[in-house]
């Protein structure tokens, strides 16, 4: 991550992300432990900027160009990725560990499952 971003800064951005666009669920996981509270919202706020590029009102084009995007910054995991979701170490920021309890395949499949093909 560049100087100006932490990882906790990114726990930050994904629990505001989920808190906005899904209340409900953000509520619902309120009590949990800070840790997973917060690798829950990293979690929900990658699949949403996922979803919402498959389902937005972009030309198709795009979207396959914004997906191809998601695919390959999931596919360069093990170098620096300067994304508020992924830490500094460009794993998923998903616990307390910094260890990613989300296989790479299974992002990188939704990402897959969420192109034009799969419409």
């Amino acid at each position: 991550m560049s100087d100006g971003l932490t990882v906790d800064w990114a726990y930050s951005y994904c629990q505001a992300v989920t808190r906005k666009e899904a209340a409900n669920f953000y509520y619902g996981i309120r009590l949990l432990p800070r840790e997973r509270r917060a690798a829950l919202c990293a979690v929900y706020a990658l699949a949403r900027r996922i979803d919402d590029i498959g389902d937005g009102d972009l030309p198709e084009a795009e979207k396959e160009r914004r997906l191809a995007h998601e695919r390959k910054q999931l596919d360069a995991i093990s170098g620096v990725y300067d994304d508020p979701i992924l830490d500094k170490d460009g794993k998923p920021v998903l616990d307390e560990k910094g260890q990613p309890k989300t296989k790479k395949a299974k992002l990188t499949e939704q990402v897959i499952g969420v192109g034009p093909a799969a419409s």
